[in-house]
């Protein structure tokens, strides 16, 4: 199992996707069984990592904390978010929505 470490500014959305979508999509393609963690960060970092997931196919998941309202001492419940794929726009999509910009 690889472990990569990214930096992204986690209160931009745009800035942590561009960061870990190309991450997921290497991995994905190399055929790695990729785990996504949706329950650390604030609110954009878990979404941009839910996103990256679902173009992609990672597997999602979310850990409740062990005591509600508290830092966990260790996991509580994990729960695997079920699977949504978001189809990735052709590249004509993406060619006219460019010239529109």
């Amino acid at each position: 199992m690889a472990w990569e470490t990214l930096a992204c500014d986690p209160g931009d959305f745009r800035d942590c996707l561009r960061t870990l979508s190309p991450a997921v999509r290497r991995a994905a393609a190399d055929g790695d069984h990729v785990l996504a963690n949706v329950s650390m960060g604030e609110l954009l970092l878990p979404l941009a990592v839910a996103v990256a997931g679902m173009l992609w196919g990672a597997e999602l998941y979310y850990v409740r904390p062990s005591v509600e309202g508290t830092p966990p001492n260790g996991p509580g419940d994990v729960v695997t978010v079920p699977r949504y794929h978001i189809e990735r726009p052709s590249e004509g999509a993406v060619a006219r929505l460019r010239a529109l910009a």
